[in-house]
């Protein structure tokens, strides 16, 4: 039996504790850093920066909130992201601080909002 391990196309995993809850679990989103592929589908420069929504779970408090697959979070909190790794940091640190909601920076197509997203109750 062969066996190739490599690196999967697409969603990027996010790096969590053991003890964390994953974003999907958290406002329900999956996310993917952006790379040269997703820049080209999405007619994006180099120089933009942010995290790719590539799914929103139906009922979701993202979903609620009006988020779709497709947005871009350019900031969350206070700090600007370039990585699904900054993201959850970002959203563990403000569910840490006892925040409701998380305010995050998005943009679609070619408009930009801010959007006060809550975390999922549980």
């Amino acid at each position: 039996i062969t066996l190739n391990v490599g690196d999967m196309p697409g969603n990027e995993t996010l790096a969590l504790a053991p003890s964390s809850t994953p974003l999907d679990q958290m406002i329900g989103v999956t996310l993917s850093a952006l790379d040269a592929d997703i820049r080209a589908q999405l007619g994006l420069s180099e120089g933009v920066s942010g995290v790719l929504i590539t799914e929103v779970v139906k009922g979701s408090p993202a979903a609620q909130e009006g988020l779709r697959a497709g947005d871009l979070i350019l900031r969350v909190g206070n700090g600007a992201v370039s990585t699904p790794e900054q993201v959850s940091g970002a959203m563990h640190e403000a569910k840490q601080s006892k925040l409701e909601r998380v305010l995050m920076l998005i943009r679609r197509d070619g408009n930009e909002r801010f959007v006060a997203v809550p975390f999922e109750r549980g």
